[in-house]
């Protein structure tokens, strides 16, 4: 009888635990992460979408200080979240032309007053110069405004170069180790991405240079 007792009152502690953790833990992002490159003076939408497991009254939608800058959300409260049911929001990125190139990371939380859920969307902007698509169309891009940092910059990708479509990104970029001796710095530093990008012909990149 005792042995019994027991189990029974473990088997009621497991399911009290589950419940809590239903409950401090009800929600779910699809997709979990965002990342994205783009270029200074631009803009885009990417939408998202959300569940609850429970039923969630007056609740906002909330992005960490390191993203409000940039990023915006078309709706920022419910009034009610009805569970198990899925909900889409708008992200609006807006990159100024005075932004500071560089990696922005951060999360997007639902809250309820200062209580805020555990489950976050990531999101991940790498914020450069210039982002190019480019397909297998090809594309060609030159510099011309003198207040861009990479003024003067022009590459051209031919048809048939790429494959898959891509963002080629350029940023302006310093060294990080002094040249050496016999080596004179005739002009800006440009790190292209994305990483291990693969083309299938040569594509043609014009950079100025001091004499």
């Amino acid at each position: 009888m005792k042995l019994n007792r027991v189990l029974a009152s473990l088997i009621l502690l497991l399911l009290i635990s589950s419940g809590v953790n239903a409950a401090s833990s009800p929600i779910s992002w699809t997709p979990k992460s965002i990342e994205k490159a783009m270029g200074l003076g631009t803009s885009a939408d990417i939408s998202a979408t959300f569940s609850s497991s429970i039923q969630l009254r007056n609740v906002d939608i909330w992005i960490v200080p390191e993203l409000q800058p940039f990023l915006s959300v078309d709706t920022s409260h419910y009034d009610v979240i009805n569970a198990n049911t899925l909900y889409t929001i708008n992200l609006h990125f807006s990159v100024s032309n005075d932004m500071k190139t560089g990696l922005y990371e951060g999360t997007i939380h639902l809250r309820k007053g200062s209580n805020t859920y555990p489950q976050t969307l990531k999101v991940s902007l790498n914020v450069v110069n210039i982002a190019l698509p480019v397909g297998s169309q090809g594309a060609v891009m030159e510099i011309t405004d003198p207040a861009n940092p990479l003024y003067g910059v022009k590459i051209d990708v031919p048809a048939g170069a790429l494959n898959n479509d891509i963002l080629l990104t350029m940023t302006k970029t310093t060294l990080q180790n002094p040249l050496p001796d016999e080596v004179k710095n005739a002009g800006i530093g440009i790190k292209f991405g994305p990483d291990g990008a693969v083309f299938n012909s040569n594509i043609t990149i014009t950079m100025p240079y001091a004499e």
